[in-house]
C-alpha cells in the first residue's frame, strides 16, 4: 500500500457514492480501502492531506506542462487539461458540497502560484499573488458574466499586463 494507491481508492469511493469528501470518515475510508487506520496514517496526517496529495496528483501533468504560453492564457489552457482529466471526474462527484469544491480551487490555485512565482522569478510573490488573485475573481465574476474562455484570458493579460510582462520578455529569449 502506498499514496497513489489510497488515493486512488478514495476518488474510486467517491465516484461511486457521489459521498462529500468530508463526510467520508477516516474509519469507513480505511474500511472500504481494506487497509488498517494506522496504515493511512502512516501516510497523511488528515484527510485534508490526502485531499491535497490528490489535487496535486490529479494536475500533475497540467502543471508539468506549464510553459511561458500557458501562463498567458489560464483559462483555456486549465480547460483544455480539464476535459479528459479525473480531476473533472472528482469535480463532478463534490458538485454538491461547496466547502470541498472550494478547498480543491484553494489548493489548485496555490499550486499554481507557485508555478507563476518561479516563472517570474517573484521572491516576494507580489506578481504571483497579484495573478492569482485576479485568476481568482475573473473565475467567481464569470460564473454569472458566461464569457468565453478565450475572453477571459484577454481580460486576464489586460489587468494583469504588468506582471506579465515578464513572462513575456522571457519567453522572446
Amino acid at each position: 500500500m502506498n499514496k497513489h494507491t489510497i488515493w486512488s481508492k478514495t476518488i474510486m469511493i467517491l465516484f461511486k457514492t457521489n459521498q462529500s469528501f468530508y463526510s467520508l470518515s477516516v474509519e469507513t475510508l480505511c474500511k472500504e480501502i481494506g487497509i488498517h487506520r494506522s496504515t493511512f496514517y502512516r501516510y497523511f496526517n488528515s484527510k485534508y492531506d490526502l485531499l491535497q496529495f490528490g489535487v496535486n496528483l490529479l494536475w500533475t501533468d497540467y502543471f508539468h506542462s506549464f510553459n511561458k504560453e500557458i501562463l498567458l492564457k489560464p483559462f483555456t489552457s486549465s480547460n483544455d487539461f480539464y476535459q479528459y482529466s479525473n480531476a473533472k471526474k472528482l469535480i463532478q462527484s463534490q458538485r454538491n458540497y461547496p466547502e470541498v469544491l472550494q478547498d480543491i480551487q484553494n489548493l489548485t490555485l496555490s499550486k499554481l502560484e507557485d508555478y507563476y512565482k518561479s516563472a517570474l522569478n517573484d521572491a516576494n510573490n507580489l506578481h504571483a499573488g497579484f495573478i492569482i488573485a485576479t485568476i481568482n475573481y475573473l473565475d467567481e465574476w464569470n460564473h454569472k458574466a458566461q464569457k468565453p474562455l478565450t475572453e477571459l484570458d484577454i481580460i486576464f493579460n489586460a489587468l494583469c499586463a504588468s506582471s506579465l510582462h515578464k513572462i513575456k520578455k522571457l519567453s522572446q529569449t
